[in-house]
This record gives C-alpha cells, structure tokens and sequence, in this order.
C-alpha cells in the first residue's frame, strides 16, 4: 500500500531539507521529484537554484510541474513492477499560487464582494486536494508533500491573499487527515504529529 506523509513548516524552517531526505531514504525505486515554483522573479529562480543545488548527488528525477498536479500520474511508473516509486511534491504552496493567480486557462476567476472577501468560481484547493487523490489512488508511489504554515503571523491582508491563506489551510487540513504521516519541521526539528 502507498503511503502519503505530510512535512509542513514555516519558511526557511528546514522542511525541504526533512523531506528529501526523508524521500531518499524510503525509496525502492525510481525517486521522482516535482518542482511546484515557477521562476517568475530573480528570488524565486535563487530558490530553484538552491533546490537544484541540494539534488546532485541525489537520485531524484525532476518533473516540473507548476499546476495540474494529476498530470504527472502517466510519468510516476516504477521501473520494476514489484516496487514502488517515491514522489516528493514540493511544494503545495507554491503550486496553490500558480492555480490561483498563474494560470489563465483553468478558469480561476476570483470576485470580490462588497464584502471586500473573494470568493473562488473555481476552488483551485479542491482541484490540488483531488490531483494528490488521484496519484495517491494509483498505488505507484509512495508520496512525500511540502507545504507551508502562513497562519500564525496574526496579519490581516487584502482579500485576495485572506483567500489563498484560506485556501491553503484547507488543503493541509485535508491533506493531513488523508496522510499516514504528519511531521511539522521547527528550526530544523521534525515534529511527527501523526503516524511513524
């Protein structure tokens, strides 16, 4: 049976690090990593860079993959039937980002009430939520998601950024309860909230 573990953790907190590793030690067979950022500025393509940097001499093959995370499930076959493939999707974040403001085609229209709060036509955490479903129900791989903790800086922000922090809390609170795994990684300490 696959298993799916979630690292989440604030910026800069090592939760990359964790979860590499992590990947790299459980896997049997291929290790398959799926770059989520697109390198729209010179800080996002720096960060590419350093992820790059820290896979060398590591296994990984890397699918990039800025949304339609479901589109990955033809390229996730193990080489030898009997193993499994280890995936690492990093990071949920990001990929919640480009299925919000970064992909024109997916019919993701945010309107603003009089309220001043958005509210999605298309909810783009339902579609990521549904996208790891669907790799997780194929039984290819075993699956490692990075995603971040942006709540607890007490900030209030406009209401296109209210919804994508609301958004994102959605999909880890989905994809926790889905998970075997939960771990919270804390200057660089894992903390297993569920599972082993």
């Amino acid at each position: 049976m696959s298993r799916l573990i979630l690292v989440s953790g604030a910026g800069a907190s090592g939760k990359s690090e964790y979860a590499e590793k992590l990947a790299v030690d459980m896997h049997e067979d291929r290790l398959i990593y799926v770059a989520t950022m697109s390198a729209y500025d010179d800080e996002s393509r720096k960060k590419i860079e350093i992820h790059k940097k820290r896979r060398i001499n590591t296994d990984f093959e890397t699918i990039e993959k800025p949304y339609g995370i479901e589109e990955i499930i033809p390229f996730i076959t193990p080489y030898d039937s009997n193993k499994k493939s280890t995936i690492l999707i990093e990071c949920i974040s990001n990929l919640l980002a480009n299925e919000m403001y970064g992909r024109a085609e997916t019919g993701v229209k945010a309107v603003i009430h009089d309220s001043g709060m958005s509210q999605l036509q298309l909810q783009p955490s339902q579609r990521i939520i549904d996208g790891i479903t669907a790799v997780a129900d194929t039984q290819l791989a075993d699956i490692v998601v990075v995603t971040n903790e942006v709540f607890a800086d007490g900030m209030e922000y406009d209401a296109s950024t209210m919804e994508y922090i609301r958004q994102l809390g959605r999909i880890n609170c989905e994809l926790a309860t889905m998970s075997d795994m939960v771990v919270e990684v804390a200057c660089g300490r894992p903390v297993v909230w569920k599972g082993q």
